[in-house]
């Protein structure tokens, strides 16, 4: 920021290094950018080798320069964006000889490996996560932002590349988890991109989503109050592989549960709220999941059948001892309400207006607003029959 005269107003006190490792960078950049315009090249075949080994060399050094700039600043967008330029014209102009699935591995190898020294202490950068997408997305194929040219293929993926990427991928993400913190955000989005981008077909798919669901019912062990444990699972259940022609079908692991298997899935998650009753998150999840699930299976049960099922086992649980905190479980009398309003008939409306009386005159007082609106609509309902 400068005054009207052009003297600086308030200055930054950049490290000396700093300043250097930033204008270093800034060289290679335009020295970089200059050597891949059509006119640098003029009279000279852009394919040569002496070409492809000026745009190697200048890669190199751009290369090179951002690993100082991210060494003294994690958080610079300009020098990792710079970083995955430079990645993509060596694997594109390196070795002459070398195919671009093999430099494609390497780099990408090496690029795990900078990540894992330089951004261990800081797992919350975002830079580092949308680094390791990009660069997966842009070699293999797929067209982000402006970080590629035309569309972005560099090598084709095959099925080992896939399966190793996503192992390579989820194994990273839950070092984060595990070691800094179990519910870092940008942790447990990085698994459900790596499943979303590696279900390609239904071998695929089968298998993530075992392993997948296997990982989230050990981290809801471990932490039953962990929302992203319980988020993943419910985007998992909802992951569907992709179709042959790009588009998503209408196909994912809720919609082809048969009853036994509706009912392990409640089994579990009762299990969690018997041992916690004001945990809102088994409750949000278990009655999103019956009211999802019993809209698919009007060939497989009765389509009240579920919900009466469901009801018969939770409705007790929602009701703690009075002398628990608040005299009770909101989330589980919410869930309870829910779930009456669903079967739409006079005898469970009126039943959910007496458990939403319940929380206006003392349980959840708090939101006596939002009752009282949700009453009123459940009236209406019941003097429109």
């Amino acid at each position: 920021m400068t005054s009207d005269n052009g003297v600086p107003i308030c200055t930054i006190s950049y490290s000396p290094t700093y300043v250097v490792s930033t204008t270093n960078m800034a060289t290679c950049m335009a020295k970089h950018a200059a050597a891949l315009r059509p006119s640098a090249a003029a009279g000279t075949d852009p394919s040569s080798p002496s070409s492809s080994s000026t745009i190697a060399q200048l890669a190199r050094a751009g290369y090179d320069s951002t690993s100082a700039v991210i060494d003294h600043n994690l958080a610079h967008y300009s020098a990792w964006s710079y970083r995955r330029e430079c990645i993509y014209d060596m694997i594109r102009h390196e070795n002459e000889d070398d195919d671009c699935t093999s430099a494609a591995r390497r780099h990408v190898a090496l690029e795990r490996e900078f990540i894992r020294k330089t951004g261990g202490t800081n797992p919350k950068n975002y830079q580092l996560w949308f680094h390791r997408r990009t660069l997966l997305a842009c070699i293999y194929g797929e067209t982000v932002g402006a970080d590629v040219d035309g569309d972005g293929r560099m090598t084709k993926e095959t099925s080992w590349d896939r399966s190793y990427n996503f192992d390579e991928e989820t194994s990273f993400a839950d070092g984060v988890i595990s070691e800094h913190d179990t519910k870092n955000y940008h942790a447990w989005s990085h698994r459900q991109w790596a499943a979303q981008r590696y279900v390609t077909n239904d071998e695929e798919w089968k298998k993530i989503v075992q392993k997948e669901l296997l990982y989230c019912e050990n981290m809801i062990r471990l932490d039953r109050r962990n929302n992203s444990a319980w988020n993943h699972r419910w985007f998992i259940f909802h992951l569907c592989p992709a179709a042959a022609d790009g588009n998503k079908p209408e196909k994912c692991k809720i919609k082809l549960m048969d009853y036994d298997q509706f009912l392990s899935e409640t089994d579990f998650v009762i299990q969690h709220i018997e041992a916690d009753h004001h945990n809102e998150s088994p409750w949000v999840y278990l009655t999103e999941f019956v009211l999802e699930w019993n809209g698919y299976a009007n060939d497989l049960v009765d389509n009240k059948s579920a919900i009466n099922d469901i009801l018969s086992r939770i409705t007790d649980l929602s009701f703690c001892d009075s002398a628990d905190i608040g005299g009770g479980s909101v989330p589980g009398l919410t869930a309870v309400i829910n779930l009456l309003e669903t079967k739409r008939d006079d005898a469970s409306l009126l039943q959910a207006i007496d458990l939403v009386d319940q929380l206006i005159s003392g349980r959840d007082r708090i939101r006596a607003k939002y009752w009282l609106h949700r009453r009123d609509k459940l009236r209406k309902r019941v003097d429109k029959k």
